[in-house]
């Protein structure tokens, strides 16, 4: 028999369709008692890749309870290069959905979090067993605009949570919340820890996400790697793919640099919070996609970025990203053209490395003390600390 004063233990299913948010929130979550976390997630990045996820190694190492989930998204851009890869998400949108119904009946989460991704899809709209389970919903939303998953799935939330003001104009007549987009803690430090570079020529901070970038990778290989490090050293992210081997090919790539050169150039195919910490601390420019979480990170972190958004992304969602960071003077964006040429970013990035070492920031009449005060102010810290005792009420 339970004694009187046992507490009963709430099974939290986190979605972490966006992972430094969910993370952040798991994190909280676990600061408190009678809590259990399950993961949905993905276990690779990318289909076909041989690579661990830095989701699933994230996750595991706190000793989360992590689930892969194999499900299709909704095709929407059908073209003869894509008419296979559309092909086979169609036939994985069941499967994925009956997976999810399984998960909902062996682990009866008592809240269901979601952090969007269309992994969120088929575990949010198994309604009938959910209804069943007694399962609270919450959705924490990214981006300024809703994507289609989100669309999709808000119907059934008992509560939205936004990381954006503008976003309240679409989801009207809805129990939603601007709660921010939570921060991990460790990025709150503004104390260099170790010197990244023993010289003093800008610092340029090359990231393209958990997956990395294979289009700024493919432009950041000699010969034209040697004049940019002429001119500033770089940290360059490229993710961890077996499918693209861009990690390898940098590898390969720095080791052909001269000696003097080498010590300019720093490349991760993955980087730990803590890590990320120290390069946004000694950043003069990022160059990036537009994902919200780098946006609201770079933002709070104050430093200057080109954004390019990812062309292909659902509803425009990283221009738009983008172009609300843009107001504040600190960001440039700079779209993606078919047909980029290695040199049109590296004159791109040399205008922005001039223009931050000028008193101006990217929008004419700001300085960067402006821009950079201007973009803190959006941001609220607490965010992951409110949303983990907004869902344990």
């Amino acid at each position: 028999m339970k004694s009187a004063n046992s507490k009963k233990i709430s099974r939290v299913l986190i979605i972490g369709g966006h992972l430094t948010p969910a993370f952040a929130v798991a994190e909280e979550l676990l600061k408190k008692e009678g809590v259990k976390i399950i993961w949905v997630g993905h276990k690779h990045s990318q289909t076909g890749d041989k690579n661990l996820s830095a989701e699933y190694g994230l996750v595991t190492k706190k000793g989360i309870k992590f689930i892969s989930l194999k499900s299709g998204k909704i095709w929407r851009k059908w073209t003869k290069n894509t008419f296979l890869k559309g092909l086979y998400n169609i036939i994985m949108l069941p499967i994925g959905y009956f997976r999810a119904l399984t998960i909902l009946i062996i682990y009866k989460p008592d809240i269901i979090l979601s952090f969007g991704g269309y992994l969120s899809v088929p575990v949010l709209t198994n309604f009938i067993i959910n209804k069943l389970n007694k399962s609270k919903i919450f959705i924490h939303v990214q981006t300024v605009r809703p994507d289609l998953s989100t669309k999709l799935t808000t119907r059934f939330a008992d509560a939205i949570f936004l990381s954006w003001n503008k976003s309240k104009q679409y989801f009207k007549g809805k129990n939603s919340k601007l709660t921010g987009n939570p921060i991990r803690t460790q990025l709150l430090n503004d104390r260099v820890s170790n010197k990244l570079f023993d010289n003093n020529l800008p610092v340029l901070v090359v990231l393209g996400g958990n997956q990395g970038s294979n289009t700024f990778n493919r432009r950041l290989r000699l010969p034209i790697l040697s004049k940019y490090l002429k001119e500033m050293n770089i940290v360059h992210q490229t993710g961890s793919s077996s499918i693209t081997g861009d990690f390898q090919v940098a590898l390969k790539q720095r080791e052909k640099l001269s000696k003097d050169l080498q010590e300019h150039y720093k490349v991760y195919n993955f980087i730990t919070v803590d890590e990320l910490n120290n390069i946004y601390n000694q950043a003069s420019l990022l160059l990036s996609r537009s994902g919200a979480n780098t946006v609201y990170e770079t933002m709070y972190k104050g430093t200057p970025a080109i954004f390019m958004p990812l062309p292909w992304a659902s509803n425009n969602e990283q221009l738009e990203n983008a172009e609300l960071a843009a107001e504040t003077g600190l960001v440039k964006v700079f779209k993606f053209k078919d047909g980029l040429s290695e040199e049109e970013l590296f004159d791109e990035v040399l205008r922005g490395i001039e223009q931050v070492k000028s008193r101006q920031s990217f929008t004419k009449g700001i300085s960067w003390s402006e821009a950079k005060k201007k973009a803190n102010e959006t941001i609220i810290l607490d965010s992951a600390e409110t949303i983990a005792s907004l869902i344990l009420k």
